[in-house]
């Protein structure tokens, strides 16, 4: 049985368009304050943020337990093409920060690896970027911070939904056996 999702209705059309023009200021001035943390670091370490990206991802799954992340799933959970998400990879192996393995299943699938100056990296990235959070947070009171983190979950629920639906297509369905005559 699949899941169809189900119609949405339309809002009045002077909704819509209030709630368009908030919805775009808001993201707007998001949008540029990440822009402005990530190009500090892009500065800082001479690498373009698609490649931070993929090493935080890279380090994240790692803590999580898992050394079997493809390239797929990468050009998925990142929103990312597989052109660009290919052209990150070369870089990143050209430098030394990634290793590339073919999984024993199917060589032609290869898990892509965290190398030691790659896991540094990324966990300076990733305490930087825990630093910069920690101190967004403690400039708003307790209600405030309650309520930024509650809206934020509310965004992951509905807005990424898609990404972790095309995440679940992604995984290998069980092969049935071959049939006896």
């Amino acid at each position: 049985m699949t899941n169809k999702p189900t119609a949405i209705a339309a809002p009045d059309p002077d909704d819509l368009e209030r709630m368009t023009l908030e919805f775009r200021g808001a993201m707007r001035k998001f949008l540029r304050e990440m822009l402005s943390v990530s190009q500090k670091h892009v500065q800082q370490f001479g690498i373009p943020s698609v490649e931070i990206h993929i090493l935080i991802h890279l380090l994240e799954a790692e803590h999580a337990g898992r050394r079997d992340v493809l390239a797929k799933e990468l050009a998925v959970a990142l929103d990312l093409d597989k052109g660009g998400v290919s052209r990150a990879l070369r870089d990143l192996e050209r430098k030394s920060y990634i290793s590339r393995k073919a999984q024993k299943i199917d060589a032609r699938r290869q898990s892509i690896l965290l190398r030691m100056p790659g896991r540094k990296l990324a966990e300076s990235l990733q305490k930087r970027a825990q630093d910069w959070a920690r101190e967004s947070l403690l400039m708003i009171d307790e209600e405030g911070r309650a309520r930024l983190l509650n809206g934020l979950a509310v965004l992951e629920e509905i807005y990424f939904a898609r990404a972790r639906r095309e995440m679940e297509k992604t995984k290998k369905k069980p092969r049935r056996p071959p049939r006896e005559e």
